[in-house]
């Protein structure tokens, strides 16, 4: 993405990734409605970066024919969680 194209993006997904399990551990133990809130905001960031890196990783670990289909799959695994 615009935003983190200029760091690496392994760096960036594990980070990402910590970011989300660190902000549903916050919502998990929340003391207040208020916590909970910044806590579940906290985890949409993360989540959105998380995908927006990971279906570029995705289509560039193809060829450009199947990008789309890469991009499918990554998906798809989101609709079955």
């Amino acid at each position: 993405t615009a935003l983190t194209s200029r760091w690496n993006r392994k760096h960036v997904l594990l980070s990402v990734m910590g970011l989300f399990v660190i902000g549903n551990l916050v919502a998990w133990q929340a003391p207040s409605f208020e916590a909970l809130i910044i806590a579940r905001i906290l985890t949409g960031l993360a989540h959105g970066v998380f995908f927006s890196i990971g279906s570029t990783i995705a289509t560039g670990l193809v060829s450009k024919e199947k990008g789309a289909s890469a991009i499918a799959t990554m998906f798809t695994g989101l609709t079955v969680a």
